[in-house]
């Protein structure tokens, strides 16, 4: 009797292979927990000073984010961040840098800027996050 196809060993032993060249790929440059919580911050703020624009329409490209080296800035400096004590949120306490453009949002919503905007942030072990808004839907990834 001919057999067409794999058995469930044979299918077994692939997947233990698969997951052992996985492990091995992901212990070889692992992500600090720090970065990708940092960088889900950084977008929740950003989404937070968008919604802001968007709520207020006696103001048009009064709200955004000025970007130093260790920290980023809402803009106006009146405007408190979630989950921070002003309007400054600092990254170095986390061993975290960013770089990246400021940004302004108009009173709809959109990025002040003909191209795509780029926010990087970066650890000290050599990895990092990009986050991306689009110039006219403001669509932060």
């Amino acid at each position: 009797m001919k057999r067409n196809g794999f058995t469930v060993i044979e299918l077994v032993a692939v997947l233990v292979i698969l997951g052992i060249i996985a492990i091995v790929i992901i212990n070889k440059n692992p992500l600090d927990p720090n970065l990708i919580v940092e960088a889900e911050i950084l977008k929740s703020h950003l989404r937070y000073i968008q919604f802001k624009a968007l709520s207020d329409d006696s103001c048009n490209n009064c709200y955004g984010l000025t970007i130093s080296s260790n920290s980023y800035t809402a803009k106006p400096t009146t405007l408190i961040l979630p989950g921070d004590q002003s309007s400054v949120h600092d990254l170095s306490k986390n061993n975290i840098s960013i770089t990246g453009t400021n940004i302004i949002f108009d009173r709809w919503g959109s990025a002040s800027a003909t191209k795509t905007i780029s926010f990087t942030l970066s650890d000290n072990k050599g990895n990092s996050r990009t986050i991306t808004i689009s110039p006219m839907a403001g669509l932060i990834e």
